[in-house]
């Protein structure tokens, strides 16, 4: 057979099938081929890939023209005309390439699956010496009995379409050529068997329409039975292939996505490209067609449009019924990709073609059909040898969405997932995985995307050199993958629960990445590493003091890591807790090494002495503390018996406080004086700094339950100074100088205060497995003397269970993670009752929260370890 006659494409981007039970399902790819010839061989790479969490078993069939079995060899499996039953695990791609021995042959492909697939095919073209020249994607078709395809035979070009029958009864088809202004030109009708192929193009010696040249339009197909079918734009030197979408003539659709468009010039390269708008009308009355071209940031494209002129990428045009237009960019300006939306007042088709110059002369091209809007979808992707796979995603919403990717192995193992992409509303973002995915490359698997929100995408196969392009397509669905061993899962919170009965709380918890590595420099200890995303969330890591290792559990995204440490200076005893963030962020989409250098800090000598402190009661110890208020460094310096102390500190601004802990009595376990001085103390060199304990009253008084009974053991009185509320005490180690006082067997408390200073009172109050949380709403306002505050306790609610399982993304259960269900809202008729409690899971995973009823209640689990 001809070469010319063995239709290669490039596949149209297309939902392949919608996400259903596992039934069984047919998918068709009706061109196929492989084998030699004069000129060289053609190879058929099939890629399928799982987007599900289940198995599904995959047979291939392969047909030639007439409908009989077409051998093939496939080194991997073998040569025949079936392959398979094969299972594909969740997640998995399987890609089987022939090896093109033998004489050429084409035909067609029923993949046959019992459940959602992604089956598509690339056809390669090679020399007699095997280098490869160029090659095209086809994707899945549908049968359809009534189609209308583009049509461009002008200049070099040439277009043709692939058809098979897949019933089995015999198809009389028509073939309709209609003009531009949606006149038919000429008519041909021929006969296709039961599981026949016919590939032809539509113009030239021994095609569909011989005696036609130098055509632009439309073939309008229609059949006695059901046929699959997939068209081919052919451009003949130097020799390129892309696919145009085939269009069901029953079709609804007036709105239409392009998430992929180029225009411009890159004189460096000498490189330019031109975009050409394809559209054709499918009613019976004129169409108005609207088109909207944006930049990759939703702003307008100026482009300049065959028969429209300069435009600021709006433009129209009309179409007589059955009409079709062709309307290509100039390729003038600087050179972009972008979007485009197409919206017309009848059923229309709309294709695009992006097409690459080197200067004026044309190198290659690849098409792009409508792309329907999607929130989860999965792509094949291939980056082995000369080849890579990128995506492009538009969003033509009117919010922002947030676009994940997941990157699986061949196998369906998760290797990484990207950073989360924001795409604004109308925006457009194009990236290869290798820039999605630093570092990944020689693999084969897919991409699985999920939005916040509909968007549009299309897949691109790229090889180079020689430089050409293909599109394959999408489908609906996503895999988690399959986990590789010693994966690390996150923390998961839920919220907003209601607990006013019993309530079941499951939980899954999400995989993770690794943030790790060493922390070197002048450390003496490190009190905690972390990482901060963008939204001010952070995520606290493990620390191997032993070998100064850390590692952080972190989702996809972008971080700055910090480290809470005391800097390392010879003879030095008292030194201070200092915060160090690293400059330089760190992009996570798979477990990412960075060893963490602290850079030496200057300290300056703080010295001084407290007064008074020897009139304080028999205690455990006394101490003073100093914080920067933005919480970057702390030092607790252990008073001498003289009172004396002396530290080292950064250079900055601090704020001294007194804490003393174990009052014997009162019986008190802490008693706290924040803010000695009326001003700072500003440390630029050595410097002294002297302090008076203030004057102290006691507070005293009576704790009750709603029964008048004393509170239970270990109920607590505590009070805090205003201002200490939003100190960044979980950033560096900051002392907080509160008070707390511990209530008797009785009920009675006694607590030392400092005078002249104003409390927010609190209780802590045991109750069953968890505690109460008391916010009084008591306030004393400038303490100057003794006073009494006794308090009861409102009638607390009964208790329901909060109960569950919690299991990593496989469905096993967790043993050993902590969960923790807190609340400040109780069920009763006071404001400020809260609660909380904790447990861990059993082996299965399994666990039961005793709680107080009340409403939003928030439920965090933790993992082992974590």
């Amino acid at each position: 057979m001809k070469i010319k006659n063995l239709v290669v494409c490039l596949a149209v981007l297309s939902a392949c099938a919608l996400f259903v039970s596992a039934q069984p399902q047919q998918y068709l790819l009706p061109q196929v081929g492989s084998g030699t010839y004069a000129g060289g061989s053609i190879r058929t790479t099939f890629i399928l890939f799982n987007p599900t969490n289940g198995p599904i078993d995959v047979t291939i069939r392969l047909r030639n023209d007439a409908g009989n079995p077409m051998l093939v060899t496939i080194p991997s499996v073998g040569t025949t005309d079936e392959f398979g039953p094969f299972t594909l695990q969740k997640g998995e791609t399987r890609i089987l390439q022939t090896d093109g021995s033998g004489t050429l042959s084409a035909g067609s492909a029923f993949v046959e699956a019992n459940g959602t697939l992604g089956v598509s095919a690339v056809f390669s073209l090679y020399d007699t010496q095997k280098n490869f020249l160029t090659e095209a994607g086809v994707g899945s078709a549908e049968s359809l009995t009534d189609f209308v395809i583009p049509v461009d035979a002008a200049g070099s070009f040439n277009t043709g379409v692939a058809l098979v029958n897949p019933g089995q009864a015999d198809a009389s088809v028509t073939y309709r050529l209609v003009d531009s202004n949606g006149q038919v030109v000429e008519t041909q009708t021929a006969t296709l068997g039961p599981r026949q192929h016919r590939a032809r193009f539509v113009v030239g010696p021994g095609e569909l329409f011989p005696n036609i040249g130098n055509f632009q339009g439309t073939l309008q197909v229609t059949s006695t039975q059901p046929l699959a079918a997939m068209t081919l734009r052919q451009n003949g030197a130097p020799l390129s292939y892309t696919t145009l979408p085939v269009v069901s003539k029953g079709t609804t659709g007036t709105s239409f996505n392009l998430p992929q468009v180029a225009n411009g010039t890159d004189p460096a390269a000498n490189l330019k490209m031109r975009t050409t708008f394809i559209v054709f009308n499918l009613a019976q009355t004129p169409a108005n067609v609207d088109f909207q071209v944006r930049k990759p940031d939703g702003t307008a494209f100026p482009l300049s449009v065959t028969g429209k002129g300069n435009t600021n990428g709006t433009f129209s045009q009309n179409l007589p019924a059955g009409g079709s237009a062709f309307l290509q960019t100039d390729g003038s300006g600087p050179l972009s990709v972008g979007s485009a939306q197409i919206s017309s007042n009848t059923p229309v088709g709309v294709s695009a073609i992006f097409t690459l110059y080197g200067g004026n002369d044309f190198l290659t091209e690849a098409g792009v059909g409508d792309s329907p809007t999607r929130t989860d979808f999965t792509l094949p992707v291939d980056v082995t040898g000369s080849f890579s796979t990128g995506v492009a995603f538009f969003n033509p919403g009117d919010a922002p969405v947030n676009v994940s990717v997941r990157l699986l192995d061949e196998a369906g193992n998760r290797l990484a997932e990207s950073v989360p992409l924001e795409l604004a509303p109308r925006s457009q973002v194009a990236r290869f995985v290798s820039e999605l995915f630093s570092g990944q490359t020689g693999l084969r698997g897919s991409l699985a995307v999920r939005s916040s929100g509909p968007i549009a995408a299309v897949t691109l196969r790229q090889n180079f050199p020689p430089l050409t392009y293909t599109t394959l397509p999408v489908v609906v669905g996503t895999s988690s993958g399959t986990l590789p061993p010693g994966t690390p899962l996150m923390v998961q919170s839920k919220v907003n629960l209601n607990a006013g009965s019993d309530l079941a709380v499951d939980a899954q918890l999400e995989p993770g990445f690794k943030i790790s590595g060493v922390l070197g420099g002048r450390i003496t200890r490190v009190e905690r590493v972390f990482a901060t995303n963008a939204a001010g969330e952070m995520f606290p890591g493990q620390m191997d003091h032993s070998t100064g290792r850390y590692e952080i559990v972190v989702r996809p995204g972008n971080y700055t890591l910090s480290t809470c440490y005391q800097p390392r200076k010879s003879g030095a005893l008292n030194l201070p807790y200092v915060l160090y963030t690293d400059p330089s962020p760190v992009a996570v989409s798979t477990n990412v090494p960075r060893d963490l250098a602290v850079p030496d800090v200057t300290l300056q000598t703080l010295r001084g002495s407290v007064t008074g402190f020897e009139q304080l009661p028999a205690n455990t110890g006394v101490s003073i503390a100093f914080g920067e208020p933005n919480g970057s460094a702390s030092l607790i310096i252990p008073l001498a018996a003289d009172g004396s102390y002396e530290g080292l500190v950064p250079p900055g601004s601090y704020t001294a406080s007194l804490i003393v802990l174990g009052v014997s009595t009162p019986n008190q376990p802490k008693f706290g004086v924040y803010s000695l001085s009326a001003v700072p103390i500003v440390v630029a060199g050595t410097t002294g700094a002297n302090f008076t304990i203030p004057a102290r009253s006691n507070i005293h008084g009576k704790v009750r339950m709603a029964d008048l009974s004393a509170a239970p053991i270990n109920s607590v009185v505590s009070s805090l100074e205003p201002q200490l509320a939003n100190l960044g005490k979980d950033v560096c180690n900051v002392p907080i100088a509160d008070n707390l006082a511990a209530i008797d067997a009785t009920g009675n408390y006694e607590m030392m205060l400092a005078n002249g200073k104003s409390y927010q009172l609190a209780l802590t109050v045991p109750q069953g497995s968890g505690i109460v949380h008391y916010a009084t709403g008591r306030t004393i306002e400038n303490l100057s003397g003794a006073r009494v505050e006794d308090f009861l306790l409102p009638a607390l609610p009964g208790a329901v269970t909060i109960s569950g399982k919690v299991t990593n993304p496989e469905g096993v259960g967790l043993k050993g993670v902590t969960v923790t269900a807190e609340t400040d809202k109780v069920t009763t008729d006071t404001t400020g009752i809260g609660f909380s409690s904790s447990t861990v899971t059993d082996d299965s995973g399994n666990y039961a929260i005793s709680v107080l009823k009340g409403t939003e209640y928030r439920l965090k689990f933790t993992p082992a370890g974590q």
